[in-house]
């Protein structure tokens, strides 16, 4: 099927947007394709049909061909939901703008976007009645009103009850997860303005506690649970690859921080074993962070590094002999810690994109993060890879 000429500049415009977002610079060829660049030479084009065309000796490295495959993945994943935006019906919602169109209606919740000059913009909204006009109530972010879909048990672990800190919380995806799985979320940390406005609306009882680097973790309320995605750029294939020494990335040593501050201000306060907070750590984070660093995969390792030492402060956690980083694994010490890491896809958890995410589980006190993260099923029934 023929496409416009519009429909394909509304295309390659979008890319651009998120390509950029990722680190990307790009640029239009004479031919109509957009042009890709890393580090300011060539990588790879990006067709105006949805696929990359590129040079051998631009790929001649294998962080470039990392990149030139991340490029490929988003290539694809724009060009999936753009068709979809071209023909998608309209969304009819209580106190959403008009303009957004219904992309993914699974299990009672609907995914819609809508075009701006920022690029499509996404929501999920839950559907409240009258499923044929298409009609749907607040946004499952919304407090009060919004369904939560709460389940007691992650991979066998009771998760209901716990309370959780958000660090670079965005617009509020770990606060989402949380209470559709039971879990309260306490604070936040953010510094950009619009997204904490986001996470005001929909999070009202959310404490905002602004800049991580500014924060005590004695002094924070405690919580079960501590999550943040740090900053990528730096571990990115896309990006200059300053890894963990880099100002944005580094951000994930605060995190570390804040985790042993409010530990240890716990155990001065008669608490141990179990009752020490917070008990888990999550970490999100991109693929690149496997092959960051010299040698090659060193910051991944001292990620896990850093982590155990929260428990044993004297370990030393080796590199992957041989490299590289496998896309899961876990770290066991004695009865009283467990961490667990594994790759996964967005597109096997409900979720109109393809995008891999390194997403790792820390418990303090047991041997439970792989049981939380090693979810045998994903949200369609079928099996979850790693990657």
């Amino acid at each position: 099927m023929s496409i416009s000429t519009e429909e394909k500049d509304r295309y390659l415009r979008e890319t651009a947007i998120v390509l950029a977002r990722e680190g990307f610079q790009t640029g239009k060829t004479d031919t109509g394709k957009l042009r890709v660049l890393l580090d300011s030479a060539p990588l790879c084009e990006v067709t105006e049909n949805g696929g990359i065309t590129y040079r051998n000796e631009d790929i001649n490295e294998p962080e470039r061909v990392a990149a030139k495959d991340m490029v490929y993945e988003i290539v694809r994943n724009t060009a999936e939901y753009m068709r979809q935006m071209e023909t998608a019906p309209f969304l009819k919602a209580d106190g959403l703008e008009d303009g957004y169109k219904v992309l993914a209606d699974f299990n009672g919740t609907v995914l819609a976007g809508v075009q701006s000059k920022h690029g499509v913009h996404f929501v999920t909204w839950d559907w409240a009645y009258d499923n044929k006009s298409q009609h749907y109530e607040r946004g499952i972010y919304g407090a009060g009103r919004c369904k939560h879909h709460a389940h007691d048990r992650a991979g066998g672990v009771k998760m209901s009850g716990l309370t959780m800190g958000s660090l670079f919380d965005g617009i509020g995806g770990f606060p989402l997860a949380a209470i559709r799985s039971g879990i309260t979320p306490v604070w936040a940390s953010e510094i950009e303005a619009f997204p904490i406005e986001v996470t005001k609306q929909r999070f009202p009882s959310m404490i905002h506690l602004g800049d991580i680097t500014k924060l005590n973790g004695a002094e924070l309320p405690p919580v079960d649970i501590i999550c943040g995605g740090s900053p990528c750029q730096d571990l990115s294939v896309a990006g200059a690859r300053a890894g963990l020494s880099g100002a944005r990335s580094g951000l994930f040593m605060e995190q570390v921080r804040l985790v042993k501050e409010m530990r240890n201000a716990d155990e001065q306060r008669g608490r141990a074993g179990h009752a020490v907070r917070p008990r888990y750590m999550l970490w999100e984070n991109v693929p690149g962070a496997f092959s960051s660093g010299t040698p090659k995969g060193e910051d991944f390792r001292i990620v896990l590094e850093e982590i155990v030492r929260v428990k044993c402060g004297s370990v030393y956690v080796p590199g992957p002999y041989p490299w590289p980083w496998q896309s899961a694994g876990r770290i066991l010490l004695g009865t009283d810690f467990s961490l667990a890491w594994r790759c996964l896809d967005a597109q096997y958890w409900g979720v109109a994109q393809r995008r891999k995410r390194i997403f790792l589980v820390a418990d303090f006190a047991g041997r439970t993060a792989d049981k939380i993260l090693f979810i045998p099923e994903s949200m369609f029934g079928d099996p979850a890879p790693s990657f």
